[in-house]
C-alpha cells in the first residue's frame, strides 16, 4: 500500500454537467453575432451593442462553467479522501478514510445516458459528514474502491466504527 502522500486515484466531474449552460452560452453567442455581423438589428438603436454584450456574456458563461468543473478534483490516497474546488478561491477539504461510514451510488438517467454517475459518501467527519463525487465514470467501480481503502485503513490504524 502507498503512502497518505501519495495519490492512488486522481478523479474530475465530466463538463456533461455542464450541457444545459454550455447550450444557453451557446445559443446567446450564436445570436449576439448573427445580429451584430449580419446588420439583423439595424435601425434599431443601441442594437448592435446589445449583440455585442449577448454573445459575450454568452462566451463568459461558457467559458465561467467550464473552469468551474474543470477546477474541481477528488484524490484517494492510502490514508485520505481530498476534495478541492474552486476558480479564483481554492477550497480543500481532507476527509479521513477511517472516518468514511457508508457510500451511495445516484446514476440519474441523463447521466446514465453517457456512462457517468455520481458517488454520496457519509462520514462522521465534523466538517465533511456528506461529500458528494459528481459526475464520474464508472461510479460502482470508485465507491468499490473507496470502501476497499476505507477497510484497509481501518484495519491499518485499529479503528472500528460503533453507532
Amino acid at each position: 500500500m502507498q503512502s497518505g502522500t501519495e495519490i492512488d486515484q486522481l478523479w474530475r466531474p465530466s463538463q456533461w454537467t455542464n450541457a444545459f449552460y454550455f447550450a444557453v452560452g451557446g445559443i446567446a453567442l450564436v445570436i449576439g453575432i448573427v445580429v451584430a455581423f449580419t446588420g439583423l438589428g439595424a435601425g434599431i438603436p443601441w442594437s448592435e451593442k446589445i449583440a455585442h454584450g449577448v454573445w459575450a456574456a454568452g462566451l463568459m458563461l461558457i467559458v465561467w462553467k467550464y473552469l468551474e468543473i474543470r477546477c474541481i478534483r477528488y484524490q484517494l490516497s492510502a490514508e485520505q479522501l481530498t476534495a478541492s474546488h474552486g476558480v479564483l478561491n481554492r477550497l480543500t477539504d481532507n476527509l479521513e478514510l477511517y472516518r468514511i461510514k457508508d457510500t451511495q451510488v445516484f446514476e440519474p438517467i441523463w447521466l446514465r445516458l453517457v456512462g457517468l454517475g455520481n458517488v454520496c459518501i457519509h462520514s462522521s467527519d465534523k466538517t465533511t459528514p456528506t461529500l458528494m463525487v459528481r459526475a464520474i465514470p464508472k461510479p460502482m467501480d470508485v465507491a468499490t474502491m473507496v470502501r476497499r481503502q476505507v477497510e484497509a485503513e481501518r484495519v491499518r490504524k485499529g479503528v472500528r466504527e460503533f453507532d
